[in-house]
């Protein structure tokens, strides 16, 4: 899934920023961060909650929609980071997590709504 977000520059202006999710976003989380992303998703809320993790599949994500996944790490995620006002990234959570999660949402239907048994 492919997505644009308007967010906050760290100057004050917005711009828009793609993201993209695929399955390699797992993959790339793992190899940048050292963490598994779906364990770390399943911490978003309580005492434990990484209010980074928005950030970061953003970071991985962007790099996707870039093409610029070949140089990946802690260094130019910081970097990388730098570039937005902190509180965007915050505020852009639900919407980024939105964006890699929508990526695994099904495009089949059922084929039939309500089936019955019938008995022979």
């Amino acid at each position: 899934m492919r997505k644009e977000l308007e967010m906050t520059m760290e100057d004050g202006s917005t711009k828009h920023v793609v993201f993209e999710a695929n399955g390699a976003t797992a993959i790339l989380y793992r190899m940048t961060f050292h963490q598994d992303l779906m364990v770390t998703m399943n911490s978003l809320s309580g005492e434990k909650m990484d209010t980074l993790v928005g950030a970061k599949l953003g970071y991985i994500m962007n790099a996707q929609a870039s093409g610029n996944t070949g140089n990946l790490s802690m260094d130019d995620f910081i970097h990388w980071a730098a570039g937005f006002d902190g509180l965007s990234l915050i505020e852009k959570l639900d919407q980024l997590v939105s964006i890699y999660l929508g990526n695994r949402a099904t495009t089949s239907e059922a084929k039939k709504e309500n089936a019955q048994l019938t008995e022979k």
